[in-house]
Parts: structure tokens; sequence; C-alpha cells
């Protein structure tokens, strides 16, 4: 089982998955103020960076408190973040999660999520 000693980096040839950072506000909050990119999501688009500063402070809080999961996706060689996923509504007892992502519309149907 996961054990929360380190935050998993996780690489394909295309992606590198890694820590969501303050530095990435601006990207998250450019990706979740889309409406057609949160419509399915369980709160509204984005109004303000400061939304986007406070999703990456409460990632970071879950992981150091071993509660969650979060990773901003990049592509290989390049540090903009396309997008962030992780687990929702994780139950480490039963093994069970949910995955929920935003990924940023210019970079939908190039079989990132597929």
């Amino acid at each position: 089982m996961f054990d929360f000693e380190y935050f998993p980096e996780l690489q394909t040839h295309r992606l590198v998955l890694r820590c969501l950072s303050p530095s990435d506000a601006d990207y998250i909050f450019a990706i979740r103020s889309d409406y057609e990119v949160t419509k399915y999501n369980s709160g509204p688009a984005y109004t303000d960076r400061q939304q986007a500063m406070k999703l990456i402070d409460s990632s970071l809080e879950g992981f150091t408190n071993k509660r969650s999961l979060y990773w901003a996706i990049t592509m290989h060689g390049d540090k903009t973040v396309i997008g962030q996923l992780g687990f929702n509504y994780w139950d480490k007892e039963s093994n069970l999660a949910e995955v929920g992502f935003d990924l940023k519309r210019e970079c939908w149907r190039k079989g990132i999520m597929t």
C-alpha cells in the first residue's frame, strides 16, 4: 500500500505527472476558469486566481496529511501544466477511490486521457 513517504512522479512516453506547486496557479486558473472544462465538476468554473491557489494548497495539505494525491499534468520537456488529476473520495480501508481530472481544452482529443 502507498505510504506517502514521497510524492510519486509518474512518466509516460509523452507525459509527466508531478506534484502541484504554487507556481502552477496561473495554469490551474486558466484551465479551471473554462466552463467547458469544468461543467461536470461539482463546483462552478473559477472566477479568481485565488481559487487556484486554494486548490493547490489543499492538494499539498492532503498529501502532507496522507489523505490525498493530486498531480499536475505536463508534456515531457515542457513545464506548462495542461491539466491535473487525482483521487477524489479515497477510501483507503476498502481500497476504493474515484479519479477526477481536468484537461486544458486545447489538449482534448489527443489521446492524453484515453
